[in-house]
């Protein structure tokens, strides 16, 4: 979750997660050390570009990315 750099199990969390990210600051370099922490090895970007797919190339080095346009 971007507004609290924590990971969402239920989805109530997920739900909520989703407002905090539109009424809230986003901390994406601690997301993407969280990411990093959790030995995340690979991530999809949703949406048009691919400018965020190689941004957590470039903060985890050792991940897979994939942009996909919906």
């Amino acid at each position: 979750m971007n507004a609290t750099r924590q990971v969402a199990y239920r989805k109530e969390e997920v739900r909520e997660a989703l407002i905090a990210n539109h009424t809230n600051m986003v901390d994406w370099l601690g997301c993407m050390h969280l990411m990093a922490n959790l030995r995340i090895d690979a991530a999809v970007q949703f949406g048009p570009g691919s400018f965020l797919a190689k941004q957590v190339e470039q903060v985890i080095p050792n991940i897979v990315t994939d942009s996909s346009s919906i």
